[in-house]
């Protein structure tokens, strides 16, 4: 939600490139950084899928009521709440799984010592979802997270072909479902 601007660029480029190479890009439509991804999908005329932790009925935040509808028009929102649910403090760790559970790796552009971003990672980790993130500088309060995932093992990414080559490697190994082997 305090994302720097250069974590709200990195953001924008990232999902755009990842867009453009015809990869769908998933979020949760926060405030900052997951808006700023949404965008530059959007941007980039690609597929974003908005997951949210309340009913598909309520926009949340209330400012995001065009970013909603323009991700309901060029992908969509998914959730498991019922209409009418509204947003509750628990709700988010769920939303935080599905983001992991519909991806085929996460990358965290910015995150702080604690927040969702370190939550989604922590989901990542355990499904054994590649784990990306975007380094920062030691002196930015918004990249203390990605730099302790890094150093905790997490993919660095400085560029889109980084990013690239971490999803062309997700990609390779994940078991193809549905395909018949004679």
């Amino acid at each position: 939600r305090a994302a720097s601007p250069q974590g709200l660029a990195d953001a924008h480029e990232f999902a755009s490139c990842a867009a453009h190479a015809g990869y769908v890009v998933v979020s949760g439509l926060a405030l900052g950084i997951d808006a700023a991804a949404h965008r530059g999908a959007l941007d980039a005329r690609g597929l974003t899928i908005g997951v949210v932790a309340t009913g598909p009925d309520i926009t949340y935040p209330r400012r995001h009521d065009l970013l909603h509808e323009a991700v309901r028009h060029s992908g969509l929102t998914l959730g498991e709440e019922s209409f009418g649910a509204g947003p509750a403090q628990w709700r988010f760790p769920v939303r935080n799984r599905l983001i992991v559970a519909s991806s085929l790796a996460v990358l965290v552009v910015e995150a702080r010592e604690t927040g969702g971003a370190l939550d989604t990672a922590k989901h990542a980790a355990l499904s054994g979802t590649p784990l990306l993130a975007v380094p920062g500088s030691r002196r930015n309060p918004a990249a203390v997270g990605t730099n302790a995932l890094i150093r905790d093992g997490a993919t660095p990414v400085l560029d889109p072909s980084d990013l690239f080559t971490a999803l062309d490697r997700a990609r390779a190994a994940r078991p193809q479902i549905g395909r018949a082997h004679v």
